[in-house]
C-alpha cells in the first residue's frame, strides 16, 4: 500500500473518529397539526417533540372566543415555545390563552393585528422572553414588553420577563387592558409623563408590587380592578405639582372632575380625599371597618362602595346622600351587608392658611366620634420684596425684607 493511500486511509478514519463523537441534530418529530386559519387551510399549526407549536401559512388565523375550542389544547401544558411565521397576518383570539408552561413566543414581520385580549392571546404563567421581528410594521418588543410600533400603546408583558422595578418608557400613552397581571416578582411601576390611561386589571394578582409612581402623568382615565387580588394596599405617589392627578391619604383621584380613581385602604379604612366628585363603580371595597365619604362628593355609582361588616359615615344628610348615590335603595340590604351607614354633622371649620391646611370636624352622634377632614390645603405666602434703603437726615432707612400679602408673616 503507497504511502499516500495509507495517509489518505488516516485523514478519512481521523474524521470519522470526530465525527462520532459530535452529537447529531435531528428534525424534532410532528407530533400534532391541522387548520387554524381564518378561511380554514390558509393558516396550519403543528405541535413537535421539542415543545414548539408553530403557526404558519397566508393570512389570518381563526378567532377562538372558547379557549377550549383551540385546536392545540390538547397540548397546552406540553408548548415550551410559540413561533408565528412571517405569513401570517394575525393573531387569533385565544391562541395561547391555554399555554400554560409556554416560555417564548416568537411573532413573524406580517403579523398586524391580535385578535381579542392580548393577554388572551398570548398568555403563559412562565413567558420569559417574547420577540417581534425588526420588520414587523405593527409591533415591536423592548426588554420583553410588547408595544405598537409607535410606542404609544404598552400592550404586554411577559410574565418572567421583568425585573421587581419597572419604568414604562416615554411615548407611551396607554397600558393595555391586563398588560401586567400575574407578574410575581414586579414591586415597583414607574410612570412616564405621558402616560394617560391605564386598562382594566392592570396588575391582577402582582402580589409582590408595593408602590405605583404616578409622577407627573397625565392621567385621564385609570381601569376598573387594577389592583385586584393582590390582598394588600398598594402605595401610590403622584409629584405634587402633578396637574392632572392628586395623591391624598394614600388614594388617587382626578382633578381635573374629581374622578376617584384608586381607594386606599389601611387597617381596614378608607378616607375618600375631600374633593373627590365621583365614585365610579367598584372602587371601594371594605370589609369590618370603615368608610368616610366626605360631602363633596356628587355620584355614587351603582356599587361605588362595597362595603360588609362595616360603618360608613357620610358627611352629610341621609336626603343628601340619597341624591348622589345612583343605584336604588334597595339595593343596600345586598351591598352593604351589616352596614351601619352614619350621617354625621358639621361642627367647626378652620380655613386653609398661608402655612397651615384646613381642617373641619363632623361630628357622629351615633357613635359618639368626631371626625377631622382636612378641606384646603396650605396655599404658601404670597412674597413680597423691599429692597434695602439707606437713612437720611429726616428719614429711617431698613434692611431688605420681604412680607406676605395674606398674612402677617414678614422679615422685617
Amino acid at each position: 500500500m503507497s504511502k499516500t493511500l495509507k495517509k489518505t486511509l488516516s485523514i478519512i478514519l481521523a474524521v470519522l473518529m470526530i465525527v462520532t463523537t459530535i452529537p447529531m441534530a435531528f428534525a424534532a418529530d410532528v407530533v400534532a397539526s391541522g387548520n387554524c386559519g381564518a378561511n380554514g387551510g390558509n393558516v396550519k399549526w403543528s405541535f413537535d417533540s421539542d415543545g414548539t407549536l408553530t403557526i404558519s401559512g397566508t393570512g389570518d388565523m381563526a378567532d377562538y372566543p372558547q379557549y377550549s375550542k383551540v385546536p392545540w389544547n390538547n397540548y397546552r401544558s406540553d408548548v415550551k415555545k410559540l413561533i408565528i411565521e412571517d405569513g401570517v397576518t394575525s393573531i387569533g383570539e385565544n391562541t395561547g390563552y391555554v399555554l400554560t408552561y409556554t416560555t417564548s413566543i416568537y411573532i413573524g414581520k406580517d403579523v398586524k393585528s391580535i385578535s381579542g385580549k392580548v393577554r388572551h392571546a398570548l398568555d403563559s404563567a412562565r413567558l420569559e422572553t417574547i420577540t417581534v421581528s425588526e420588520d414587523n410594521e405593527y409591533y415591536k418588543t423592548v426588554d420583553n414588553v410588547l408595544f405598537s410600533k409607535d410606542g404609544k400603546d404598552l400592550l404586554y408583558a411577559a410574565n418572567k420577563g421583568l425585573s421587581e422595578t419597572y419604568t414604562v418608557p416615554d411615548g407611551v400613552v396607554k397600558i393595555n387592558e391586563q398588560a401586567f397581571d400575574f407578574l410575581p416578582n414586579l414591586e415597583k411601576v414607574v410612570l412616564s409623563d405621558s402616560v394617560e390611561e391605564i386598562g382594566d386589571w392592570n396588575f391582577y394578582e402582582c402580589k409582590s408590587l408595593k408602590i405605583l409612581d404616578v409622577g407627573m402623568a397625565k392621567i385621564s382615565s385609570f381601569g376598573d380592578n387594577i389592583f385586584a387580588n393582590i390582598h394588600t394596599s398598594v402605595e401610590v405617589i403622584a409629584d405634587k405639582d402633578n396637574e392632572y392627578v392628586s395623591v391624598v391619604n394614600g388614594s388617587l383621584f382626578s382633578k381635573i372632575d374629581g374622578t376617584l380613581f384608586y381607594a386606599y385602604v389601611t387597617d381596614n379604612k378608607c378616607v375618600v380625599p375631600y374633593g373627590v366628585k365621583i365614585i365610579p363603580e367598584s372602587t371601594i371595597h371594605v370589609e369590618d371597618g370603615s368608610v368616610v365619604v366626605p360631602d363633596t362628593v356628587e355620584t355614587i355609582e351603582d356599587h361605588g362602595i362595597n362595603a360588609f361588616d362595616s360603618v360608613v359615615h357620610y358627611l352629610g344628610t341621609e336626603s343628601q346622600f340619597q341624591e348622589i348615590y345612583e343605584g336604588p335603595m334597595s339595593d343596600f340590604a345586598f351591598e352593604w351587608q351589616n352596614v351601619s351607614i352614619h350621617y354625621c354633622v358639621q361642627q367647626s371649620n378652620i380655613p386653609a392658611s398661608c402655612t397651615d391646611d384646613g381642617v373641619t370636624e363632623w361630628y357622629c352622634s351615633t357613635c359618639d366620634e368626631t371626625i377631622k377632614y382636612v378641606t384646603g390645603y396650605a396655599f404658601g405666602h404670597d412674597i413680597v420684596k423691599v429692597d434695602a434703603k439707606a437713612p437720611t437726615c429726616t428719614e429711617i432707612g431698613w434692611d431688605a425684607y420681604e412680607y406676605c400679602t395674606e398674612c402677617d408673616y414678614t422679615t422685617y
